[in-house]
């Protein structure tokens, strides 16, 4: 899949309009989900946006530094209605388990 950079700078321009974002990880996330996830959080984070990173349990050990110093919330989680990125994840049935 190619994104123009038209298309990124939409993207962009959106992600900074809004208030709260909340950044999803897949299920059983592995180290490259989670700091893809915590990632976008820092960015947006020193943006002024609000993000909130849902990461599904069970979290490694290993990663838990990853999240430290955010707040951050457990998946599953329902995000009827919010503004959500999803990352690292080609298949939207994957995410089920975020309602």
């Amino acid at each position: 899949m190619t994104v123009r950079i038209e298309e990124m700078q939409a993207i962009r321009e959106r992600l900074l309009r809004c208030r709260q974002v909340y950044v999803l990880s897949h299920p059983n996330p592995d180290g490259d989900s989670i700091g893809s996830t915590v990632g976008l959080c820092r960015l947006l984070l020193a943006a002024g946006v609000e993000a909130i990173p849902v990461i599904p349990q069970p979290v490694p050990e290993k990663f838990l530094f990853l999240l430290s110093g955010l707040h951050w919330l457990p998946g599953p989680l329902d995000v009827t209605g919010k503004e959500v990125v999803v990352l690292d994840s080609s298949d939207c049935a994957r995410l089920a388990e975020h309602g």
